[in-house]
């Protein structure tokens, strides 16, 4: 596990504040801070020991091409495709873009820069995504749960009964604030599917719906664990109610 409960409880309660900060200060922070983000971002908890993956800090002439949000460094991560293996990744990352939030650092998920040739690979794993990350030089935190501009839980729900649970997944971050996640189940169980992508979303998103399937895990995970309900997240064989027009991914098992 990534942290004790007391850190954990930090990172979910930096979900009601977290924002994409796109504006940083040019200077790059201390490399004991780099030191650290290294090392918690290889302690982060994983879906599956087994998913491999890799991080790197890397700096911005490391990467080719223009990225929504300049700053002093990029915290990539690589690892195999597949669904298990890229929905891992994210899961890892998002507590990362987490814990810099809790940090006081900005932080923001980047869709598929273009890393040079010496960095399209790490540990024998290709380049999947990256967060940008350092000093903020704008407001790097939400005053209110009403300046995030989400659906209504009943849009991501089937469960009103889980609506305390389901509140953290409201919150999280998606490609181009998308939210296609739905959420179904009982009382000891809920089932995350995300939306089918048609053929221009295919085109335009790529295999980010893995992303925001690996976010939307981390922060129902985030939020099961504070509650003291939290069991154990799985993917089932034959689930029984997957929406039309949606995949179902994985579940989070829930105690009484």
């Amino acid at each position: 596990m990534m942290v004790e409960n007391n850190e954990l409880e930090r990172l979910y309660q930096a979900i009601s504040w977290r924002k994409s900060v796109r504006k940083y200060r040019p200077e790059p922070l201390a490399p004991e801070v780099l030191q650290e983000v290294r090392r918690v971002a290889c302690a982060t908890t994983a879906l599956d020991d087994s998913l491999a993956v890799a991080f790197s800090v890397v700096s911005p002439h490391q990467i080719k091409g223009l990225v929504s949000a300049k700053s002093p460094h990029y915290l990539a991560l690589y690892a195999k495709g597949g669904l298990e293996s890229l929905t891992n990744a994210a899961f890892r990352l998002q507590q990362m873009d987490l814990w810099f939030s809790a940090q006081g650092y900005g932080s923001c998920w980047l869709g598929m820069p273009n890393m040079t040739q010496e960095l399209a690979a790490c540990d024998g794993l290709p380049f999947v995504v990256m967060l940008a990350f350092g000093a903020p030089a704008e407001e790097a935190k939400r005053g209110s749960l009403a300046e995030f501009k989400r659906k209504a839980l009943p849009a991501i729900s089937t469960l009103p009964e889980a609506d305390g649970l389901l509140e953290a997944l409201r919150l999280a971050p998606s490609a181009s604030n998308r939210q296609p996640w739905k959420v179904t189940g009982d009382a000891t169980t809920l089932r995350l599917h995300i939306k089918q992508d048609g053929f221009v979303g295919k085109r335009l998103f790529g295999a980010m719906r893995y992303s925001d399937a690996g976010i939307a895990l981390c922060h129902l995970w985030l939020s099961a664990v504070h509650a003291g309900t939290f069991a154990a997240i799985n993917r089932e064989v034959s689930p029984p109610d997957t929406p039309e027009g949606y995949d179902y991914f994985y579940s989070v098992a829930l105690e009484p």
